[in-house]
């Protein structure tokens, strides 16, 4: 009615409902279920996502896009990380942990937006696929921040243990989330799933295997859920258009729900205690850091100055950067 994304009635109405009126209280009507809960539905919208990113559809923006997630993400992140440190004062390993989260660009704000907004077909692959990607990377990387520094302070393990630990685990990761879409998109195009369990049977295997990946490492889940979605969107499977709406109306569900219930937690007290610098910082979140992030990520792309002034200004932290 209003040609303006749901998401924007859902984060006030949640605010409202909760901090506000005091009438939903999360974690009083969920308990323990909460965490589960907003974590297997984030799972779910980021698979629904990455199934709708065809390496076919990119073809003018394919250097772009890679520029964007190669160039970009390190770019932001060491921006970001001074931004914390230098302007709103915070502790260099917390700086460099929310740095990294901060890389990402919710894809659950800018598909809305972009279902608005019909932009050209590059800006809007660039942007799409930037949140897509950068999410579980972002995500990722703040998760092994977090660790790193926890093990560097207590001395529980060796830092080469880690580290192998680590690439070993998003190696097998990447390597099951692609032989199990290949399992699936198999079974899917011989019929050895009868037409109406394929979204059920397609849904449970995601959870299975975000819940698998997660028990690796914490938050890898959205690593391989969004390989898992890559790997189908590419794979050619017969059913993968039915698929995609019946995941599209449940990631609807999912998105709608979640941010109520995650706004309706927020602790207004904390919002209030944002001083000076903490604004300042946003500013230059929005002003500086992610322009010249996209200026950088621009350089040998072939981008025009308006598509990198565009997507320099759309940078929205969705729905992964919130409940992480």
């Amino acid at each position: 009615k209003f040609k303006t994304p749901a998401i924007v009635f859902l984060l006030t109405g949640g605010f409202l409902a909760g901090p506000v009126l005091g009438l939903v209280h999360p974690e009083a009507l969920l308990g323990d279920l909460l965490n589960p809960i907003v974590s297997l539905a984030v799972g779910i919208i980021l698979f629904e996502g990455a199934l709708n990113l065809d390496f076919k559809e990119i073809k003018e923006a394919r250097f772009a896009i890679k520029r964007v997630i190669v160039v970009g993400a390190p770019v932001a992140w060491v921006l970001t990380t001074a931004a914390l440190y230098y302007v709103a004062g915070l502790s260099f390993p917390v700086s460099i942990t929310f740095g990294a989260l901060l890389i990402v660009t919710g894809p659950t704000v800018i598909m809305p937006l972009l279902k608005n907004a019909h932009l050209k077909e590059r800006p809007a692959s660039i942007l799409k696929w930037e949140g897509i990607i950068n999410d579980p990377i972002g995500a990722v990387l703040a998760i092994l921040c977090y660790e790193y520094y926890k093990i560097q302070s207590t001395g529980e393990h060796a830092m080469s243990g880690f580290f192998t630990g680590t690439i070993l685990s998003i190696v097998l990761i990447t390597f099951f989330g692609v032989l199990i879409s290949y399992v699936v998109a198999k079974l899917f195009d011989k019929d050895a799933i009868p037409e109406y369990l394929k979204p059920a049977f397609l849904l449970s295997t995601v959870l299975i295997y975000f819940v698998m990946c997660n028990t690796i490492e914490h938050d890898f889940g959205l690593i391989g859920v969004t390989i898992m979605g890559v790997a189908m969107a590419n794979m050619g499977v017969k059913a993968i258009e039915e698929l995609k709406k019946f995941k599209e109306t449940i990631s609807i569900m999912l998105v709608s729900g979640v941010f109520i219930l995650l706004t309706a937690n927020i602790d207004p007290a904390i919002l209030f205690s944002i001083d000076w610098r903490g604004i300042l910082f946003i500013a230059l979140l929005l002003f500086v850091i992610r322009p010249v992030t996209m200026m950088a990520s621009s350089i040998g792309s072939k981008m025009t100055w308006q598509e990198v002034l565009l997507t320099g200004w759309i940078a929205p932290r969705g729905l992964v950067c919130g409940a992480v």
